[in-house]
Parts: structure tokens; C-alpha cells; sequence
């Protein structure tokens, strides 16, 4: 029997029907939507069951993607924003990406991409500031059904309890112009990439910029917080889209770091498709990623570029104030007493086992810590994580 299949080629049509969008000014979009249509259908794991809810979330990622074009195109003075020095937290997840990204975009002449400024578009903010509660009613309600799909999610990432307002990775955005595919976009596609980088780094970034220009227009002028666990492999790519961003470059024990990170991609995945097969997968496939990973990053020659700030994850967890004021010092940004203040603000709100603990081990995948540290001894020591 033949698994259902979604009709990109539908799909794409009925959305343009409400636009006032020329298909052709949209072809490599339309290309793009095709691709990531073709990766569900080919594979995931459609069924009669799941087809119809799969179908209704890919048609509205599209439907709000086309707004998001329909608004550059009515307002092109957007794309003539200014992204000034922005800061880019970078480094594999679980290492202290998200509460890194949290305390450095609590700095109040800073911001960070959430949640709904992903999920749902127009007018702008600063077209229409009235719409905007309305938008953010809708991706809290958005991100509880995404939270009702994953039980333990929040234990795992506790930070989601902030619903609409919860700061997001640029992967999430890259997802919006089908550059890969995201879960918190997709969690009902029974689909379970492991990896989410972009197959056009390059074009993920452009639009990455455009994305960010399309949130601050006629809004008071912040510096950009951003966040990517990928962004370490194109760190040449990312440069030359934002030239003076400062790249501030997390580091965790992998002995540490890879158990959670299969642990909480167990759980998602495991959820999204309705299977309970992943933890296998997971092991197979991700440890030979993320040991050909470092081999790749270890040789680049951003590993010691000035606009890389290196911190250890013991380092930050030991003193976050003082790890952001020292990436501030090394930035040349001023580091002021209103947010130190917001950070301890932050850290007493947000507790991380506020859901609950989110328990693990390496020998839940048939690995043990010391295999771990010899696979990895040469990062291990090149960033002194032992």
C-alpha cells in the first residue's frame, strides 16, 4: 500500500490565490517549498491518520510565508534597515546556547528573535503595532499545541514555558523560507530530521537579515541577539552577510553534552512521528555527525578569528555575569548596571528544573564517558573541557 502523499504543487496554488503575489517574482521560493513538501513525502511518515493535520500545518508555514513577501514587496524600504553589530550565539545545543542567548539579549538596547515573530506575519510591528496582540495570542496557543505534542518537552527545555515570547534559534527562521525543517514549524509531519542546517547557507543568511530588518522596521533601533547551533560550519557565510557581528562561541564537555543532546532529541522525535525507534537512529547517526563536525571546525581558520569569543560552558555556569561582562569588554560594548540587574532577574525567574528534572545518561545509547573523552580528547583539549 502506498503511504499518502502532500501535493506541493496544490498546495502552493490554492495559497497564491489569496495573494496579490506573481508566481513567477517567486520561483525559487516555490522551489524551495517544493523541496522541503518532496523531504516529508519521501521521508517521513504519512498516513490517512496524520495527512490531514500535516497538510493543514505545511499549508499554513506557506500561507504565512507569503504574507511575510506580500509585506517586503508593499513596504520595500524594509530591506533598507541597517543591522548594526550584531551578536551571534554559536556552538552545538546543550552546551549554554539558550540561557547564553537570554542574558545577552536581556541587555535593554538589545533584542532577540521569539517565537511568534516566526510564526505568524502582517502587517509588521511597526506598520501596525495594534495587530500584534493578537498575533501573539495566536503562537502562545501555537506553542502550547506544540508542547501538548512533546510530553517532557519542558522539562527537557523548561524555557518554552515563556510561550509567544520564548527567544528562538535561526534555524526556526531558516524554516520560514523553507531552507530546512524545523519541528517547532512541523511537529505534526511525522518526519525526524536530525539535522537542520540550511542546504543554502548563504540564502538562509540573506533571509535570516531580511527577516530581521522586516522586525525592526519603524521600531526603535536594538541590537540583534541571535542564536544557531550550526552556525560554527559557516561562520565564512554568516560573515559575509553580517561582516561585524561578534560570534560568541559556546563549549561543553562532550562527554556531557551528547548525552542530553540524544536525550532531547529522543523525546522530540520520538513524539513527532509516534514511534519509538529513535534512540537507535539517534546513536548511529548523530555521533558520527557530531565527531565529523568537530574534525571540520577544528581546521577552520574563524576558530581564531577577533569576532570569535570562546567560552567554556563550567566558565559561564560558574559566573554569568561575569562571562557576559567579559564578552562585552572583548566586544566593546558597554555593560551596564540596569543589566546586570535584569540578568540576575532573569536566572531567579528561571530555574532550570522548574518542570521537573530532565534525567539522562550516556548508557541509555550503549556509550560511557570514558569512550566519550577519547573520542574527543583532541577538542577536549583544545578548549580545555576536561
Amino acid at each position: 500500500m502506498t503511504n499518502p502523499r502532500l501535493d506541493a504543487d496544490q498546495l502552493f496554488r490554492r495559497a497564491l490565490q489569496d495573494t496579490n503575489l506573481n508566481a513567477a517574482g517567486i520561483e525559487s521560493l516555490r522551489l524551495r517549498f517544493t523541496r522541503t513538501v518532496q523531504d516529508f513525502n519521501d521521508y517521513g511518515g504519512l498516513t490517512d491518520q496524520t495527512l490531514p493535520a500535516a497538510q493543514a500545518q505545511v499549508e499554513e508555514r506557506l500561507v504565512q510565508r507569503l504574507r511575510l513577501e506580500e509585506d517586503l514587496q508593499r513596504y520595500p524600504q524594509i530591506r533598507e534597515e541597517k543591522i548594526d553589530r550584531p551578536i551571534f550565539v554559536v556552538g552545538y545545543s546543550r552546551t549554554g546556547t539558550t540561557v547564553m542567548h537570554s542574558l545577552l539579549g536581556e541587555a535593554p538596547a538589545s533584542r532577540t528573535p521569539l517565537f511568534w515573530e516566526s510564526t505568524f506575519f502582517s502587517p509588521p510591528e511597526g506598520v501596525d503595532p495594534a495587530s500584534i496582540p493578537a498575533q501573539k495570542r495566536a503562537a502562545d496557543r501555537e506553542c502550547q499545541d506544540w508542547l501538548d505534542a512533546i510530553p517532557g518537552m519542558l522539562s527537557a527545555h523548561p524555557y518554552w514555558d515563556m510561550g509567544a515570547i520564548t527567544p528562538i534559534e535561526d534555524e526556526e527562521i531558516f524554516s520560514v523560507d523553507f531552507h530546512n525543517a524545523y519541528p517547532t514549524h512541523y511537529y505534526k509531519v511525522p518526519f525526524s530530521p536530525l539535522d537542520t542546517t540550511a542546504a543554502d547557507p548563504l540564502a538562509a543568511y540573506e533571509f535570516l537579515k531580511t527577516f530581521l530588518q522586516y522586525r525592526q522596521f519603524n521600531m526603535p533601533g536594538k541590537r540583534w541577539v541571535c542564536k544557531g547551533v550550526f552556525h560554527q560550519f559557516f561562520l565564512d557565510k554568516l560573515w559575509e552577510v553580517f561582516p561585524d557581528a561578534l560570534c560568541v562561541w559556546t563549549h561543553r564537555n562532550p562527554a556531557e553534552m551528547i548525552p542530553s543532546t540524544m536525550a532531547i532529541y529522543t523525546l522530540l522525535f520520538d513524539a513527532i512521528t509516534g514511534s519509538h525507534k529513535h534512540r537507535d537512529t539517534v546513536r548511529s547517526k548523530m555521533l558520527d555527525s557530531i565527531r565529523s563536525g568537530y574534525d571540520y571546525v577544528l581546521q577552520q581558520p574563524w576558530l581564531d578569528d577577533p569576532r570569535v569569543v570562546h567560552v567554556r560552558f563550567k566558565d559561564f555556569i560558574g559566573d554569568q555575569v561575569g562571562t557576559i561582562r567579559s564578552i562585552y569588554d572583548k566586544g566593546n560594548i558597554p555593560f551596564t548596571p540596569e543589566h546586570e540587574q535584569r540578568i540576575q532577574r532573569w536566572l531567579d525567574s528561571n530555574k532550570v528544573d522548574r518542570h521537573g528534572k530532565f534525567t539522562y545518561s550516556a548508557g541509555d545509547y550503549g556509550l560511557d564517558r570514558q569512550e566519550l573523552m577519547t573520542l574527543f580528547a583532541d577538542y577536549i583539549e583544545r578548549f580545555d573541557l576536561a
